[in-house]
């Protein structure tokens, strides 16, 4: 169902050692050999013979110019360009590819942890694909022992690395079986990831049938790998070779590896004595000899105990991850001997001579071994996140594009049926006005066309006789006030036989505004700033916006001299529903009086009162206690383009379609954020004991924020952010939510989402942003934000509950 083919791009850097490249490839193999995923493997290492899979795509990049650590090391690359022309050139190449098959998944072998050298090509590579992709999930493919060195963790690596994870990162794959893993409580950097980030697969090998096979204990395998230190590790052991009594009887091969450059002196005492630089398939080669010597490098050392081979090993002496690793796994091997740095020729001439004697062989469990397979597993897991939440995006997208384009048939199938006489005149307000009267004023006849001006978010503009004013949300401005002068001085204008046609939607109480002379605009920001931060709900809201104005609550009739008025309403009112009852809500009601008896008017100045509204405020006070006016009696329509429930219906039906089961709340969800989070969670649970297959619950509604702090958010930013800890121990989840205005609170943002698998750190951390009301920058931190679509659509929120 969520399956569709994705670009996935491995990158793998290899300047030292070609044991990245080996296990990128096994991710690159066994990836590409399921039909979910088009890959491409990038490489930018040194030059060698290299035979690679063809099912996936090969892309080599310039090799980086170093200073030699060896003089007998030769680096492979062209000495005529710059190491910062060389960098450009790779960023510039994976650009160039991402555009041709943008990102899906982005997989990068060993980096953050090996910053060095890498942090230069890769750092701007991750903030082109957060910024132009943001959907493409990142992985780290990381090594047994991710830090090498504890002291240069201390130092500098613990800031950048811990930082770098959480900014760029959605999963940590470590390549070993946790109980051998140093990655753990212990470890510098366990800080560094939420362990909801890190996976651990078990080791990374070239898997084979095991066959059960005699091998001769007098064949002996000496392979570098690691590096640098090589060739000591061959001429001790050589050396060691030697001084056995049965040295005529051995089969010696020595891999030195393709990166090195140094000649083996001749060992002629030796009867079977071969040299090869490079050996693709190490653990089946390890099944032909008896005993392997090798340094402690992370594949050589998965293969050997792969293999069950007896084994001496040499670590390297200066690297606690080498030590590390080896002794870990002699203790589940008494076949792996370890060379002390002080150990002499006869120390290991003994431990061969023992080896050869032994024949029973230890082994560790088989599930170590299935690095490739569980990280597969992770991956494809990892991708269906990705999609539920585009599934459930696109879902959301499209039914917002289709409820414009119903709403709009609608309206040009009514006014086809309206009879008058005289001219029209159009006007409007609120967040979605725009697009229908962009639409009413195409179909008028131009002989009948008297003119349309109307208050919009957009920039002001003025086109012939339609005049779009600038105005501000959410608090009332001189902006708003004297664009709203300018429409009641063009409705003056209508005579009797003239029809007036109003747009109005939500977001018009602040957007159209008069204000009563007893109020000033400083006033009226001042008591509707109060009431948000203290939670106040659209009843308390609606109540003092009508008192404090001079066109609300039905007054804009008494400026309309036409007998015939038709308002065409975008409902935001999630609580009411019918033309009539959304008309007295929406941007507060100018064509339609809302009528209250004294007993609810005075429950709800009670209500004010203990906020502190009619205290700080004597005047707003005064006109709450003297509100009301005789009306003028108008033929007025109201009819509804689209709200909240037909909204919920096309997601519905656009979920069905994708074969989702989907459960639509009968009733909208409304209150403080917490508590309806906590409500939709217990709904969501019990949906869960009686669904087993994947399902959505689609909400609608309005929640109110109490504001704490001086932080920043909207509505669905907090609310989701209550969704956080409780929905992270319901496994398979993720909750979005969706501002269908677009925009909720801040510019950009349409919403949040949270999933079992999001990465909210500690607890305090957590308390910390919802202490302060500043959601905004939680989900920031959490990479969580849902951008705004070109298409929206004022008609309240939308949470989606999805059981994967």
């Amino acid at each position: 169902m969520f399956e569709s083919k994705k670009n996935c791009y491995i990158y793998v850097h290899y300047t030292f050692g070609i044991g990245h490249l080996q296990r990128a490839e096994l991710l690159a193999k066994s990836l590409s050999r399921l039909n979910r995923f088009n890959v491409s493997l990038f490489y930018s290492g040194l030059e060698f013979k290299k035979n690679f899979n063809a099912k996936y795509k090969i892309i080599k990049l310039p090799a980086e110019v170093k200073p030699k650590f060896d003089s007998k090391i030769t680096i492979s690359a062209d000495k005529s360009l710059k190491k910062s022309d060389i960098i450009k050139e790779r960023i510039k190449r994976v650009i160039e590819e991402m555009k041709r098959d943008p990102p899906n998944l982005f997989i990068t072998e060993f980096f953050p942890f090996a910053y060095i050298r890498l942090d230069e090509t890769l750092i701007p590579i991750l903030k082109h694909i957060k910024k132009n992709y943001p959907e493409c999930k990142i992985i780290c493919s990381a090594r047994d022992y991710p830090i090498s060195d504890r002291e240069s963790i201390r130092k500098y690596n613990k800031k950048i690395i811990s930082s770098t994870i959480k900014k760029y990162y959605d999963l940590i794959l470590v390549h070993a079986p946790k109980k051998l893993s140093m990655f753990n409580k212990k470890n510098p950097i366990s800080d560094c990831v939420d362990a909801k980030k890190i996976k651990f697969t078990g080791y990374l090998v070239n898997e084979y049938i095991n066959k059960k096979t005699k091998k001769n204990n007098k064949n002996i395998l000496i392979t570098v790998g690691g590096g640098k230190d090589g060739k000591r590790v061959i001429e001790k052991s050589m050396e060691a070779l030697k001084e056995l009594k049965f040295k005529d009887k051995l089969k010696i091969d020595v891999i030195k590896g393709p990166l090195v450059n140094y000649r083996l002196s001749n060992y002629n005492h030796f009867k079977s004595f071969r040299v090869k630089d490079y050996v693709n398939d190490l653990s089946t080669t390890f099944k032909k000899y008896g005993i392997i010597i090798s340094m402690a490098g992370y594949n050589t050392v998965a293969e050997i105990a792969y293999s069950g081979s007896k084994a001496i090993i040499f670590p390297r002496i200066d690297s606690y991850e080498q030590n590390q690793r080896v002794i870990q796994l002699s203790k589940f091997n008494r076949n792996i001997l370890i060379v002390k740095k002080n150990a002499t020729i006869s120390n290991i001439t003994s431990m061969v001579s023992r080896l050869i004697k032994r024949h029973r062989q230890n082994k560790l469990p088989s599930d170590y071994f299935k690095g490739t397979e569980n990280s597969v597993k992770e991956i494809i897991k990892l991708s269906e996140e990705e999609n539920s939440l585009k599934l459930l995006r696109e879902a959301y997208c499209k039914s917002i594009g289709q409820l414009i384009k119903i709403a709009n048939l609608k309206l040009i199938k009514d006014f086809t049926k309206l009879q008058f006489k005289g001219k029209i005149f159009v006007t409007g307000w609120g967040k979605s006005s725009d697009k229908f009267i962009d639409t009413i004023t195409k179909i008028i006849p131009e002989k009948k066309f008297s003119g349309c001006i109307y208050l919009s978010l957009l920039p002001t503009k003025k086109e012939r006789n339609i005049w779009r004013i600038r105005s501000t949300h959410p608090l009332v401005s001189k902006e708003n006030i004297n664009g709203s002068k300018k429409i009641i001085n063009f409705l003056k204008k209508v005579k009797e036989n003239d029809l007036v046609i109003i747009v109005s939607s939500g977001g018009g109480s602040a957007m159209f505004e008069v204000l009563n002379p007893d109020v000033s605009l400083y006033k009226a920001r001042r008591i509707m700033s109060l009431l948000l931060k203290n939670n106040a709900d659209c009843r308390l809201i609606n109540f003092v916006r009508k008192s404090c104005s001079e066109v609300k609550d039905g007054k804009l009739l008494n400026f309309i001299k036409a007998s015939k008025i038709v308002t065409y309403i975008v409902s935001d009112d999630v609580l009411t529903n019918g033309s009539e009852k959304c008309a007295m809500h929406v941007a507060s009601g100018p064509t339609k009086e809302q009528v209250i008896t004294s007993d609810q008017k005075n429950a709800l100045v009670k209500e004010l009162e203990k906020i502190g509204v009619t205290q700080l405020i004597p005047t707003i006070a005064l006109c709450i206690k003297h509100s009301g006016r005789n009306i003028k009696k108008k033929n007025v329509k109201h009819i509804v383009l689209s709200d909240n429930r037909s909204l919920l219906k096309e997601i519905e039906t656009n979920l069905k379609s994708k074969g989702i089961l989907t459960i639509r709340r009968n009733t909208p969800y409304f209150g403080e954020s917490s508590d309806v989070a906590k409500g939709l969670l217990e709904e969501f649970k019990k949906l869960i004991k009686n669904n087993k297959r994947p399902f959505a619950y689609i909400c609608g509604g309005e929640s109110t924020v109490m504001v704490k702090g001086d932080g920043k958010g909207g509505r669905i930013q907090e609310l989701i952010a209550h969704f956080i800890k409780p929905i992270s121990n319901i496994p398979n989840s993720i909750a979005v939510g969706f501002a269908s205005d677009g925009r909720d609170y801040v510019k950009g943002i349409m919403g949040a989402y949270t999933e079992d698998k999001t990465n909210f750190a500690a607890k305090t951390v957590l308390k910390k942003y919802l202490k302060n009301s500043d959601t905004y920058h939680l989900h920031k931190h959490l990479g969580n934000h849902i951008r705004t679509i070109s298409n929206t659509l004022n008609v309240g929120d939308v949470v989606i509950l999805f059981k994967k």
